[in-house]
């Protein structure tokens, strides 16, 4: 007998960024719904199913110091039931 999962997914990411000669912004959306053997998922991969948000930037200085930081929001889908 062989055991599998039955993976199901849909959704869309957008995002938009700028990079200078010091740095890089970025801001993003995402939008995934995740069904494992007909149940709603949390996640898949590692990657988090729901809506997310996020913000980083990274700002390059002088000696050879980089400066990163970054903001990730996200909300999970309710169960179907």
């Amino acid at each position: 007998m062989q055991a599998g999962f039955l993976v199901s997914h849909e959704g869309f990411e957008l995002a938009a960024g700028y990079a200078w000669a010091g740095g890089q912004a970025r801001v993003g959306h995402a939008d995934t719904d995740v069904e494992i053997n007909g149940a709603v998922a949390d996640s898949y991969l590692g990657v988090p199913a729901g809506q997310a948000f996020t913000v980083d930037d990274t700002q390059h200085r002088r000696h050879r110091a980089v400066l990163t930081g970054g903001v990730h929001l996200s909300r999970r889908r309710r169960s179907r039931r």
